[in-house]
């Protein structure tokens, strides 16, 4: 009885020490992958920040096509985006693509990633607030939409009414996919109170890289040659079907390494962003060599108008020209609605000065083969000279471009242009008090104000 008893402790003794020698391991693995993050980095790992990062990742609904299908078609190189053509918006998403299981961003029956439809009835007790543009404006309708209300409270405008936001932004969408989205929503009965528009970055740098490579109008939608065309060749179909894979296996090795327990190491953590930088370096890569690729053969609806630049300055000047007038005819439909338009140029890190860039930060948000660096750099200057236009012709029209200047903390998260979380906050903060401020100046005797001719509704100068 006595040696068994001396058997049994034995043996817990020995599970006691390999678990506590398995939980020494762990922690040293995880101690030392702390101190190399801080080595490599030239900062300390924060749990938060990566965690941001990723989420980022996780539901990223960018696509380079949008036919539609169902899964496992063959010819469909689009599941991981859901997007869908629209007769007068280019393209919406699928309210299909919630049944995926790769994805649980709610799409309304409309099209729009959004919980509810875009339709609001009028009510004097609630502001009916739209966010317009691209992604960069559909991810601060979802994380800086908070900072934007708590601004908007302090104004006894806002005080006692419910705000309500309704997300037109889409993926991708530029000038006139905006102004089209307005128009129609309108024409269907809804309501707003306030616009906010939140663009220019898509309007230049988008179409010179993927637009015009194929001879398409730099207007039309984004990448409309893949929309309409057929994909009739192999190297086409190979190369669009490797971009879609890989941006679907990134989102979703994101999502594995957000779940417990995988998210609360650091050395896990450490192996996703390797994972994730290569992943994102492929993915770069097979977009270039799509851009350079020119298939045989071209149809109308695909291509047409032809436009053409002598020198790449009439480019930009014509596609900042192009975004400023759809800007001011949205103003102008606005106020013929009684709604008031608020026009703000995206920040983005390709903006000479914008913002101080650690290590880490450059690393991931500056790349020199980016597609879409070249035309955000080149572009940029006429968009800003086009805003100070848009506020000559009295739109309310703020250049968001130096909101990061003094900013030392990591705000992008991408080498194109999207914010993490914090950078969302500050930009749903500035837009507040701009508004806040248009709002009382319109209000303010003898500045500029709307008033009614023929029932029509103009900024009296």
């Amino acid at each position: 009885m006595g040696v068994l008893s001396m058997t049994r402790i034995s043996l817990k003794k020995k599970i006691l020490f390999y678990f506590v020698m398995l939980i020494s391991v762990v922690f040293l693995i995880e101690f030392f992958s702390f101190a190399a993050f801080f080595i490599i980095k030239k900062e300390w790992f924060s749990f938060s920040r990566i965690y941001s990062e990723r989420n980022s990742r996780s539901y990223e609904i960018d696509t380079l096509t949008s036919r539609g299908g169902k899964k496992g078609s063959a010819d469909n190189q689009t599941i991981a985006s859901g997007q869908v053509i629209h007769p007068y918006l280019g393209y919406v998403y699928s309210p299909e693509y919630n049944k995926e299981e790769y994805s649980n961003i709610p799409i309304s029956e409309y099209g729009f990633v959004d919980n509810t439809g875009p339709i609001h009835a009028k009510s004097n007790d609630r502001v009916i607030l739209g966010i317009f543009g691209g992604s960069v404006a559909f991810w601060f309708s979802v994380h800086g939409i908070d900072s934007l209300i708590s601004e908007l409270r302090k104004s006894p405008e806002f005080l006692n009414k419910e705000i309500v936001i309704v997300r037109t932004a889409v993926y991708g969408y530029k000038q006139p996919q905006q102004l089209m989205a307005l128009t129609y929503l309108l024409a269907l009965g809804a309501h707003f109170d306030i616009i906010i528009n939140l663009d220019g970055f898509n309007e230049v740098a988008l179409p010179p890289a993927e637009n015009m490579p194929k001879n398409v109008f730099p207007f039309f939608p984004r990448n409309w040659f893949w929309r309409v065309q057929d994909l009739p060749d192999s190297v086409t179909r190979s190369i669009v079907g490797e971009i879609t894979y890989l941006k679907s296996k990134r989102s979703k090795w994101a999502r594995v390494f957000s779940k417990a327990p995988l998210r609360y190491s650091i050395t896990l953590n450490l192996i996703w962003k390797y994972y994730d930088h290569n992943l994102a370096t492929a993915i770069s890569d097979d977009e270039l060599t799509l851009q350079r690729y020119r298939p045989n053969g071209t149809i109308y609806v695909a291509t047409a108008p032809p436009r053409h630049y002598e020198t790449e300055s009439a480019l930009f000047e014509d596609l900042a020209s192009f975004w400023k007038m759809s800007s001011l005819q949205m103003y102008r439909l606005s106020a013929a609605n009684r709604i008031r338009y608020f026009h703000f140029l995206q920040p983005n890190q390709y903006v000479a000065g914008s913002k101080i860039m650690k290590k880490e930060e450059s690393k991931r948000a500056l790349l020199d083969g980016h597609p879409y660096k070249k035309g955000a750099e080149r572009g940029y200057p006429y968009l800003i000279k086009a805003g100070e236009e848009l506020v000559n012709q009295g739109v309310h029209f703020h250049d968001l471009t130096r909101i990061f200047t003094d900013k030392v903390e990591p705000i992008y998260v991408d080498a194109c242009c999207h914010l993490n979380k914090t950078g969302n906050e500050i930009v749903g903060t500035v837009i507040g008090r701009a508004i806040i401020q248009d709002i009382n100046t319109e209000n303010t005797p003898g500045e500029k104000k709307l008033v009614s001719e023929n029932g029509v509704h103009f900024l009296n100068e």
